[in-house]
């Protein structure tokens, strides 16, 4: 017998949709709550090494490296910038950032930074691992912990120790943290950005993605794991070590706290792109959360089809659009509320970002529908100046270069 459904079927499955994303969303609050309320310690933290890789600037580029040399960091803290040519715009940057910041070097000599040219030449990995390899390779001895940030991160002077806090406890592997998209101009593509982001922050309330903005493991973790073994073989350095992480058992905590703002690119393309670029990862380095992220955009797609179908369906479109609009408009409730620090420098039309991000839940969802899709034949990724093409995971191979 075939099996009919009605409307009223479907909209008890939006319902039931609407309930798992809200429970996500109230874990996510559980965590921030619980985070908030708990104080750093007061012991000096261990030594760290920040390893950053530079390629190109953009418009926050001197401010955002402003922003991580200004740390306020009790232990010894050592960073490590790597660009992959000498004549690229980010290492002329550099030079002149790190000299600006050698004349405000802090007392005692206990943070350093040094810039690296690693004359990258991508093969095998991408050019942005290759150029982390070179910085590990020169990693001060008596770094006890690792942390990676993003170039394109603005950090707030407490991120770096709120980053590492989780690491104090021996049941934790990794700590990683989010980034939010900071519109600068009243614009329908960077209102999305930001919208669309609100479910990646949520999403690393589970501890089950590795998502790359800025994230801290333990030197000897790094090490014992075979890291930069594994990165000698990958495009991506974050979702790649998601299984690494999941079979050591121990926990990869959000450090939302140590949560930053971002700016980039947001043209109709580069916005495309990004997502495109998210799942492809998914597909190849985390296949579960890829087939979960799959089943969820394919059913809401589903729904959105039926109910356009003649005859048209108009409350159970309006209950799908309700429940995405509902949920991304408390995830940014919830963020601005616990931490406001994070959308310092928003764009000033847009204070109520709650209430915008809500509106823009259709061309999230359309968004992820179009990288899901994408995800389930491409092959080939455009990054940093090169094209490359997956015929695996570990089956990378550079096909091609454009002008960034």
């Amino acid at each position: 017998m075939a099996l009919r459904l009605t409307e009223p079927d479907l909209l008890r499955v939006v319902w039931a949709m609407g309930a798992a994303l809200f429970s996500l969303t109230a874990l996510m609050w559980a965590r921030i709550r619980r985070q908030v309320s708990t104080p750093l310690s007061a012991q000096t933290p261990p030594p760290v090494c920040v390893i950053s890789a530079c390629k190109g600037v953009f418009a926050q580029f001197d401010d955002n490296i402003r922003s991580l040399l200004a740390q306020e960091y009790e232990g010894e803290l050592e960073f490590l910038f790597v660009s992959p040519r000498k004549d690229d715009p980010a290492y002329l940057a550099l030079e002149r950032l790190l000299t600006e910041n050698s004349a405000h070097a802090r007392p005692g000599g206990r943070v350093r930074a040094s810039l690296l040219c690693s004359h990258a030449t991508p093969v095998r990995c991408s050019e942005k691992i290759l150029n982390m390899l070179y910085a590990l390779e020169r990693v001060p001895e008596s770094s006890e912990l690792l942390v990676f940030v993003d170039a394109d991160v603005r950090a707030h002077p407490r991120w770096l120790r709120r980053l590492v806090a989780p690491l104090s406890d021996a049941g934790t592997l990794a700590a990683a943290a989010h980034a939010v998209y900071l519109p600068y101009a009243f614009s329908l593509w960077q209102l999305a950005r930001l919208a669309c982001t609100g479910y990646s922050v949520c999403g690393m309330a589970v501890g089950r993605v590795l998502v790359g903005w800025s994230w801290a493991i333990r030197r000897r973790d790094f090490e014992k794991l075979g890291i930069a073994a594994l990165w000698e073989r990958v495009l991506d350095d974050d979702v790649a070590l998601d299984r690494v992480f999941a079979r050591d058992g121990r926990r990869l905590a959000w450090a939302c706290q140590a949560g930053a703002a971002f700016w980039d690119e947001c043209t109709p393309t580069a916005f495309q792109r990004n997502f495109n670029k998210a799942f492809l990862w998914l597909r190849y380095y985390d296949p579960m959360v890829w087939v979960i992220s799959m089943l969820a955009v394919s059913s809401t797609a589903a729904l959105i089809l039926w109910s356009l179908f003649p005859p048209f369906h108009p409350r159970l479109l309006a209950a799908l659009f309700a429940v995405h609009a509902v949920n991304l408009g408390a995830i940014f409730a919830i963020l601005r509320h616990y931490l406001p620090e994070q959308f310092e420098g928003i764009h000033p039309a847009l204070r109520a970002f709650p209430l915008w991000t809500a509106l823009c839940a259709p061309f999230v969802m359309a968004s992820y529908a179009l990288a899901a899709v994408n995800s389930l034949y491409s092959r080939e990724v455009r990054w940093g100046g090169y094209v490359y093409r997956l015929d695996g995971p570990f089956d990378i191979r550079v096909i091609g270069e454009y002008r960034t």
